[in-house]
């Protein structure tokens, strides 16, 4: 718990008033993540010599965590739980916490939670275990570089299709696992949920991690390694967007097409995603870019490959 709070970027804003609700006050003086990570881990002492403790549910967990409350502010205001309910619920936020994204003119914190099913909590482990497996390859910069990158990407695909890169990434570069076998059909039992952090929290939209079955797909058809072109190729967008029109918009697309494919087995879609990023190759050569960087080249050239051979 304490690694990763302390290793977040930002923390959930249910945090404070969580605290709070359990008695832990951080003076202004004193804010910050490692002071309220201290905090946190300081209070189980606390919390375990008297864990029925009764304590009022605090807004913010109300619509997070203890879902039966979400009734009218009326009806809630007398509902209680104990403290160590409160505690763990509060550590299971930051868990399970996995970015907080700026989406037009406001802000959305993004969770990876469990359904609630027994063979959601016997995957814990395992699926957490994968999200904190390094504190240098972590899954919010992979959702940032498709974010800040690239400005047409819905904000489903690129959460989806950034799971699946840093998912492959980090389990077969730290970890060195031969293959992602034993991760299929873990995520099936998560849910990425967003929620407006916004006074009274409201959860925005929902839906299952679906990602093994695209995973399996791509490493059936020996075309997993086009996730790593992608990310690269997005980490170009700003070497390249003088000399390509509209390399960002290209890519975008691209990436909707893949994903497209991966829902309903389009290869119409494929075929457009190679064709746009042919034409990109050629006004690469023709300005002689390749022969300056020519890992773009390469990775471009890649990715061609990998869609051929889903193609076929």
């Amino acid at each position: 718990m304490k690694d990763v709070c302390e290793s977040k970027r930002v923390l959930p804003k249910l945090v404070d008033e969580a605290l709070s609700s359990i008695g832990i006050q951080i003076s202004s003086k004193d804010y910050s993540n490692r002071n309220l990570c201290n905090s946190l881990v300081n209070a189980v002492e606390t919390v375990l010599n008297n864990p029925q403790s009764k304590l009022g549910i605090p807004q913010s967990l109300r619509t997070y965590v203890f879902g039966k409350y979400r009734t009218s502010l009326k009806e809630v205001k007398s509902e209680t739980s104990n403290v160590a309910s409160l505690y763990i619920a509060t550590a299971g936020a930051i868990i399970s916490m996995i970015d907080r994204l700026r989406v037009e003119e406001t802000y959305i914190e993004l969770y990876l939670v469990p359904d609630g099913s027994i063979a959601s909590f016997n995957e814990a482990v395992k699926v957490y275990g994968l999200i904190y497996a390094s504190r240098d390859v972590t899954l919010d910069k992979f959702i940032g570089n498709i974010r800040n990158n690239l400005k047409n990407v819905s904000l489903e695909t690129s959460l989806i299709l950034a799971t699946m890169a840093f998912t492959y990434h980090v389990a077969t570069q730290v970890k060195k696992l031969q293959s992602l076998n034993q991760y299929y059909g873990s995520f099936e039992t998560y849910r990425l949920i967003s929620i407006r952090p916004e006074m009274r929290m409201q959860v925005a939209w929902e839906r299952p991690l679906t990602i093994s079955g695209h995973l399996m797909t791509l490493q059936k058809r020996n075309a997993i390694n086009m996730l790593d072109n992608f990310i690269k190729l997005i980490g170009y967008v700003r070497q390249v967007q003088n000399d390509v029109n509209a390399y960002d918009d290209t890519i975008s697309k691209c990436l909707h097409e893949v994903y497209g494919y991966m829902e309903t087995g389009s290869l119409d879609l494929l075929t457009s995603c190679a064709g746009r990023i042919t034409r990109i190759v050629d006004t690469l050569n023709s300005k002689n870019i390749c022969g300056k960087n020519k890992y773009i080249c390469t990775d471009l050239e890649s990715l061609l490959r990998y869609l051929m051979r889903l193609s076929y």
